[in-house]
């Protein structure tokens, strides 16, 4: 079945350090790789070109002047057609936003690459913390930033995580509090992107996944009946939808990471449960397009109420 990764020069537009991704696909790098290095390997050592939109009438050309297309400077494919106040995000700011971080605030770059011939791109990056649930339940922290060039995403930076055992994915909230910080921000394209406003109203603070770590730990400790657990689910995503409702439950007592007493019976375990089955068992299609959906599409969103719901259930 025909995938999402980039493959317009042939090759998949994927590059990553130390053990192959949770979704199996990209390139191996150096960890000691330059900014440069990362584009070059993860395919992404273009830029965005505009060129008017010319059309034919009454045998003349025609060109509109309110209208462009976006499209690569190597292969010279097109990516969109976007109005004259669409402001583009280059491949190369999507890594230079990681430059600082790397150099002076201990964050490494993890992967990198791009999605549907171009048209979606990303880079993500360990934040150089990591929460300890209980015995054998480890969580990652990371930073993604992504942007898209034919509107279906507005540049996004945000707060994310990886539960070890099973390489499940999950935004993670951060203390709103006096600072005002946030667990993502999103600059639409109709706005100039500035990298230093973007990581100063994310606060980039470590005392934020702190927290997130202390409210996993509540989640671990707070057991879950098997009749309440449905309940929480059937709520989660409708009465309704049988099938989704019985492959997270089966989830919630048999996916990967399950028998750690942290996850077993817990509300932890059925946070787990969700974004398991966004990630890893929603549907039979090509890896990549899961990778999409759960970062960027429904999948994220679901993720966020169970999120909140699961808050709720230990407050």
């Amino acid at each position: 079945m025909a995938h999402e990764i980039d493959m317009e020069t042939g090759k998949p537009g994927i590059a990553y350090v130390g053990a192959v991704p949770w979704h199996g696909l990209g390139f191996e790098i150096d960890p000691e790789s330059t900014i440069e290095d990362w584009r070059e390997k993860a395919g992404l050592a273009w830029e965005i070109k505009t060129s008017p939109v010319i059309y034919q009438a009454k045998g003349k050309l025609n060109a509109m002047t309110d209208r462009s297309v976006l499209m690569r400077d190597d292969t010279f494919g097109p990516l969109s057609i976007v109005s004259d106040k669409y402001k583009v995000v280059q491949p190369k700011e999507i890594l230079e936003f990681y430059r600082d971080l790397t150099k002076a605030a201990g964050f490494k770059l993890n992967t990198a690459g791009s999605l549907r011939g171009g048209r979606k791109i990303w880079a993500l990056a360990e934040i150089g913390e990591e929460a300890i649930i209980a015995k054998d339940d480890k969580i990652t922290g990371y930073l993604l930033l992504a942007t898209s060039f034919d509107g279906s995403l507005s540049t996004t930076a945000m707060f994310t995580s990886v539960r070890v055992v099973c390489a499940n994915t999950l935004q993670f909230a951060v203390d709103e509090g006096d600072k005002g910080e946030r667990p993502y921000v999103k600059v639409p394209h109709n706005m100039a992107f500035n990298a230093e406003a973007v990581k100063l109203e994310l606060g980039l603070s470590r005392p934020s996944f702190a927290l997130f770590q202390d409210r996993v730990v509540e989640m671990a400790k707070a057991k879950v009946a098997d009749d309440e657990a449905m309940t929480w689910i059937q709520e989660l995503v409708g009465e309704d939808h049988d099938k989704k409702v019985n492959a997270i439950f089966s989830a919630y007592k048999s996916a990967p990471g399950h028998q750690l007493k942290s996850a077993n019976d817990t509300v932890w375990g059925l946070v787990n449960a969700v974004t398991y089955y966004l990630d890893h068992a929603r549907d039979n299609r090509a890896v990549d397009i899961r990778l999409d959906r759960a970062w960027f599409g429904d999948g994220l969103k679901l993720k966020g109420l169970a999120w909140d719901a699961a808050l709720r259930m230990v407050a």
